[in-house]
């Protein structure tokens, strides 16, 4: 079987941060109980910092830590509620709100990374709601991470603004 999508070593590196990061750091996150809803956004903020970390042409990666304030709060606003539904919209609003700091990340040329995050959060908000309305699943854990690898994986290639066709 060929391969009709080439990525670079760089590339493979940022889709594998992309897919793994919001899992992991919710994996993580949850064995703390109620400390998770503190938790998780700190762990997100250390992925996604670990994630542009991963671009060469990323200059300051450590900009991404203002939006841990930002991110703190619409985990303590939305991190209690009993749907998961708002809690994942919540997620991935927060990220398209926080991907205003990709400018201060990357000094120049950032428009590819800044459209290719917004499309590909809210591409990933968007099947994580097909899916789920497909599935339907009720409070099953492992479901939930399930749709959230499938919606990273399937979303994440939507990060790169210049694909290499074989």
């Amino acid at each position: 079987m060929r391969n009709i999508i080439s990525l670079s070593e760089e590339q493979q590196r940022v889709y594998c941060a992309w897919v793994f990061t919001p899992v992991v750091s919710l994996i993580l996150s949850v064995p703390a109980g109620y400390a998770f809803v503190l938790l998780l956004p700190l762990l997100l903020t250390i992925g996604y910092y670990v994630f542009f970390n991963q671009y060469s042409s990323a200059r300051q990666p450590a900009w991404w830590f203002l939006t841990l304030p930002l991110t703190v709060w619409i985990w303590l606003k939305w991190g209690f509620t009993d749907s998961v539904l708002s809690v994942v919209f919540a997620y991935y609003a927060g990220q398209l709100i926080n991907s205003f700091t990709i400018p201060l990340i990357f000094k120049e040329d950032y428009t590819d990374t800044f459209v290719g995050w917004l499309v590909a959060h809210a591409a990933a908000l968007l099947i994580w709601f097909i899916i789920h309305a497909l599935l339907q699943p009720h409070d099953d854990f492992l479901a939930y991470m399930i749709i959230g690898l499938i919606a990273q994986s399937l979303s994440g290639f939507f990060l790169f603004g210049r694909y290499t066709f074989k």
